[in-house]
């Protein structure tokens, strides 16, 4: 729940070694939450990261999002013409 989005990249990075290769890949969270309210589910986005880079959102923090257990979490990795969901469960 501590985790940082810079180590949230850096997992999604082991994972998808094809994600690795490339420089200067960009990296978008979201958090996909059940809506309490009407039935199905909300999508917050929570920041961003680029690979190689420093940037404003890399200490960001889940905890600080408000993640909770029952969340998912989504990530989007990609240069800028290509992004790419990646399932993350």
């Amino acid at each position: 729940m501590d985790a940082t989005l810079k180590e949230l990249t850096s997992l999604v990075k082991e994972i998808y070694p094809e994600v690795k290769k490339k420089k200067a890949t960009h990296f978008n969270f979201a958090i996909v939450f059940t809506d309490l309210k009407r039935p199905g589910y909300r999508v917050k986005e929570i920041g961003g990261t680029m690979s190689g880079r420093k940037g404003t959102d890399d200490s960001m923090t889940l905890r600080a999002q408000k993640f909770q257990i029952g969340d998912y979490l989504h990530a989007e990795a990609g240069g800028s013409l290509e992004p790419r969901s990646l399932r993350l469960l």
